[in-house]
């Protein structure tokens, strides 16, 4: 992951032990300026139409008329919510109500230019050079710490690279692999781990289609068992991302790995489900939390579930006093105090934060709160 020539020396301070979690939602990628989710519909329905329109092969833009029509006859004047269309077509994949022109085991053809649509828009949108926030974020960061991603850009992944900070994006390292028991490689050089719980733009389901001509590499690295899921991921070289989604039968010939925004995730199908592999053992050793830009929506109910393990685990150690190798400090909660949500949403759905050992940062995530997000490394 960090062996580009070009990267800058890592962080001196990289191998401190800090041991903090980092949860990051779509506010964090705020100050890139790209989309979030209710901005995301409209720009995802200019790509289908301008790569699938012209040869009447839309399907997505076809099954949103059909889902209008739905609301239509079941719930007159419900607004058209993103999250819900999305569940609507993962209810007809899964169930599945289209027998045999159910299209693909990853999903059907809505399904599937939905998720392509949306890697395209954030490939674009990402700006070639990385607000400095990013990179003083990364700065800040140790190879002790985790970082959990539900975003599917590769904002994250570029600010760590130009740091110099080593990561992996996948849960464990093994030296050695047998029929019932795997050896953790704890000889290899300490790295960040980056988790992109909802998949990433630049990941694919290996085999490829014979038609695809973009070069992938393996996401996990080292010995594996043979049934793991992980094996079945495939990363699209960096070189090959423009030329990925500028091809319009890229949709099905090699569709980007990614939960797309839907109140019914079909985790327990997806290929993804052993990033969360470990998230939660030993919570309360934590040195802290922080939740930056994540506003805990209805359609993941998980993302509560983990966040509030954490949060308690280490709200109980910091009452005990425990004597941890790192210091425990203050948990974080950092947002947006303006728009659909306000001050007191915010912290109504983050109410099994200990308000004693919790402060809420609603200013947004910027180069002014960044020092109350996590404070520099001394």
């Amino acid at each position: 992951m960090t062996d580009d020539p070009s990267a800058s020396p890592g962080p001196k301070a990289s191998n401190r032990p800090t041991n903090r979690i980092f949860l990051l939602g779509a506010g964090f990628s705020k100050p890139a300026r790209l989309p979030l989710a209710d901005e995301l519909l409209d720009q995802v329905l200019t790509v289908a139409r301008s790569h699938w329109s012209i040869n009447g092969s839309s399907h997505l833009e076809r099954d949103l008329d059909h889902y209008e029509q739905y609301l239509a006859d079941t719930e007159p004047g419900r607004p058209f919510d993103l999250e819900e269309f999305s569940a609507w077509l993962d209810w007809e994949h899964m169930l599945p109500l289209r027998g045999s022109d159910t299209f693909s085991d990853e999903g059907n053809q809505s399904t599937l230019q939905l998720r392509w649509a949306i890697g395209h828009v954030l490939h674009q949108a990402t700006p070639k050079v990385l607000p400095e926030v990013y990179l003083e974020f990364a700065r800040r960061l140790t190879t002790t710490d985790i970082v959990l991603t539900l975003n599917y850009d590769l904002v994250m992944e570029r600010a760590l690279t130009e740091v110099g900070l080593p990561y992996r994006r996948f849960p464990k390292r093994y030296s050695e692999v047998g029929n019932r028991s795997a050896i953790v490689d704890y000889q290899h050089p300490p790295e960040l781990l980056l988790s992109k719980l909802h998949g990433s733009l630049d990941w694919v389901t290996k085999p490829l289609h014979p038609k695809t001509n973009i070069a992938v590499d393996t996401l996990v690295e080292g010995p594996r068992s043979s049934n793991d899921p992980l094996l079945a991921l495939g990363v699209i070289s960096a070189l090959d991302l423009d030329a990925h989604y500028a091809d319009d039968n890229g949709w099905w010939r090699s569709p980007p790995v990614l939960m797309a925004p839907s109140t019914a995730k079909p985790l327990a199908r997806s290929s993804l489900v052993p990033l969360w592999e470990g998230i939660l053992p030993w919570a309360s050793t934590r040195g802290s939390f922080a939740v930056i830009g994540c506003s805990l929506p209805v359609g993941d109910p998980y993302v509560r579930r983990v966040a509030h393990h954490i949060a308690t685990e280490i709200g109980a150690s910091i009452d005990q006093g425990n004597e941890l190798p790192w210091p425990q400090t203050t948990m974080k909660v950092v947002d947006y105090q303006t728009g659909r949500l306000g001050i007191h949403q915010i912290r109504e759905r983050y109410r099994f934060m200990p308000t004693h050992h919790t402060d809420f940062i609603l200013d947004g995530f910027s180069l002014d709160t960044l020092d109350q997000v996590v404070p520099p490394l001394h």
